[in-house]
């Protein structure tokens, strides 16, 4: 039986230039004694090679870099956060249009039919589990059924989530908190990140009450004394959203299960008064710490809602999900059959 196809999440994936040079590798961002650096690139270089840029209306991204030269493809798929699933990963540049990389994917699982001669098997964790029922929404039932046999979905923010909006908003600490307004510069960039904000109204008032709809983060005010968010990734986003509900609508007789974890404390809205850039507020063990888990659900019709398996105690984070024991052993019962 072939290997099961791994589609990881955001930042599993290296990215290098042309010449084959590792520019961002996330495990290595994430080591404490190592110095944080894109490449070995100076730091008034980091904003340029990680932007990207696109045309409105077309998927496939215009540059992978902004900086003159440069181009960028995926590398090689993480072993340290799927080192417990026997898989093939299948890499991909988690910056673009997540509608770019389902093509993509569809094309591929036509290639390894054409090559062995049976359906894949696929695990989808976080961003991948997007892109998967989003290769399933633009092949369709009938070509879907034919490429796949089973499909297991692993914390994949199907409604979204916060971290998209905190890391376009105040920015990401992931190249350290000193440089967190570079990592926004470049983060505004990329679809995939529009592509995961919330899907449900998250921006509420210092009483808790919602803001009207033109102040959510896809409305008209979304974004008060904001620069650099582009309204094309903006209306990817709303687009995306729209494919992502009820995500097994296009699966046919392809078999899905959702794994997900509801016992940690995830961010779930925005508190914001004026044009401030706001407060995070979390609700505590409602879900993986990035996807969650009533959102979710809520976003999916009755077909979803009956293949979703959910983890209520002692579940590891949304970063460690494939690596934690007792999840990965309900995936390989399902993948295999038992």
């Amino acid at each position: 039986m072939a290997k099961t196809l791994l589609v990881p999440g955001t930042q599993a994936s290296t990215l290098v230039d042309q010449t084959g040079n590792q520019i961002y590798n996330a495990v290595r961002m994430g080591l404490p004694l190592i110095a944080k650096s894109l490449g070995g690139l100076p730091k008034d270089e980091w904003v340029d090679v990680m932007s990207m840029e696109h045309t409105p209306g077309q998927l496939e991204p215009t540059r992978t870099s902004l900086q003159d030269g440069t181009e960028m493809t995926a590398g090689e798929v993480s072993r340290i956060p799927y080192d417990l699933l026997d898989y093939d990963g299948w890499p991909y540049d988690w910056r673009a249009d997540l509608r770019w990389n389902a093509d993509r994917l569809v094309q591929d699982l036509e290639q390894r039919l054409a090559a062995e001669g049976e359906p894949a098997r696929l695990v989808g964790h976080s961003q991948g589990g997007l892109i998967i029922v989003l290769a399933s929404k633009q092949a369709g039932a009938d070509r879907w059924q034919t490429l796949v046999s089973k499909a297991a979905l692993v914390g994949a923010p199907l409604a979204g989530t916060m971290n998209a909006l905190e890391a376009l908003l105040p920015g990401s600490t992931g190249l350290g908190k000193e440089n967190r307004m570079l990592a926004r510069a470049m983060a505004r960039t990329w679809p995939a990140l529009y592509q995961m904000l919330p899907s449900w109204p998250c921006v509420e008032d210092s009483h808790g009450e919602p803001r009207h709809e033109d102040d959510q983060i896809l409305g008209p005010n979304g974004w008060p004394g904001q620069t650099g968010i582009q309204a094309d990734l903006l209306t990817r986003a709303a687009e995306t959203q729209a494919l992502l509900k009820n995500p097994f609508a296009e699966f046919g007789t392809v078999e899905a299960r959702a794994f997900m974890a509801s016992n940690h404390k995830t961010a779930q809205e925005l508190e914001r008064d004026g044009d401030e850039e706001g407060k995070f507020i979390f609700n505590n063990k409602s879900g993986d710490t990035l996807v969650p888990f009533s959102r979710t659900r809520a976003w999916g019709d009755d077909a979803f809602n009956d293949a979703v398996r959910e983890f209520r105690k002692n579940a590891q984070n949304h970063a460690r999900l494939c690596v934690d024991v007792r999840i990965v052993t309900r995936i390989r019962r399902f993948l295999e059959g038992s």
